[in-house]
């Protein structure tokens, strides 16, 4: 489809950061909200600034990542503006959503340049979506905001811990053999190649190579869970290290 292309979230979330900066917030969420329906195949609700799209047949992370955090930042102004509550909420559920998108991402085996830009960004939007849970329990006086807020906080200081490890750090902590390591590299290589190509063929309803690449995808999918089940069971530091996204609650 003409609308699924990364370019025209491109030119959005650049027409919606102009908006942005000339203080047009709901003329920049219009914009944005083409940009999610650019880059995410199942989602085409144009016209509701309020609608999110599920996080799956997604055509660039990065892109989607972008608007999502333009969108938040749209949301938030016009709530300071207006003090309409309902654009408070909405930039909390768009944040939130940036913040699982950054999760998925790095429990994922995509590309090492496209973690890396998650990685930078992440910060900067967990402690956008921790003042804005915070504001939300200023307002209401609901303590789910301020749990969320102290997750929110956790999960910025686990992607800053593994975004400032370096692979030769994380080898030598766990005791890690070389071949294993080049064996994890060589299934996310396979696994990011055959979901490209499989992306490239329902793009272009290719039904021979959308079978043939499910299929691959499907085969490597399972020798990688293997492969990450028994390094959780013989390197649980280099696992825990890597691949645990668990963190503590307000309670512990």
């Amino acid at each position: 489809s003409k609308t699924k292309f990364p370019r025209i979230a491109d030119n959005h979330n650049l027409l919606g950061r102009i908006e942005i900066a000339q203080g047009n917030y709901l003329k920049a969420l219009k914009y944005l909200q083409i940009s999610l329906t650019a880059v995410t195949i199942p989602f085409n609700e144009k016209k509701d600034i309020f609608a999110n799209p599920a996080l799956y047949d997604i055509l660039s992370e990065r892109k989607l990542l972008i608007a999502l955090e333009l969108r938040g930042d749209a949301f938030l102004k016009y709530y300071e503006e207006t003090q309409i509550q309902k654009y408070l909420e909405a930039g909390f559920t768009n944040f939130k959503l940036a913040t699982q998108l950054i999760e998925k991402s790095r429990r994922s085996y995509k590309a090492e340049g496209s973690k890396r830009f998650l990685s930078e960004r992440a910060v900067p939007i967990f402690e956008k979506a921790i003042n804005v849970a915070y504001i939300l329990y200023q307002k209401n006086k609901d303590k789910q905001f301020i749990a969320q807020a102290f997750e929110f906080t956790e999960k910025s200081k686990a992607v800053l811990l593994l975004a400032g490890l370096k692979e030769a750090e994380a080898k030598e902590f766990a005791g890690v053999h070389d071949s294993l390591i080049q064996q994890e590299q060589q299934l996310k290589a396979e696994l990011a190649y055959n979901e490209r190509e499989y992306q490239r063929a329902k793009r272009k309803k290719d039904t021979i190579n959308v079978n043939k690449f499910q299929e691959n995808l499907f085969e490597v999918g399972e020798a990688y869970d293997y492969f990450i089940a028994n390094l959780e069971k013989e390197y649980p530091d280099y696992y825990q290290l890597k691949y645990d996204d668990a963190v503590s609650s307000i309670d512990t």
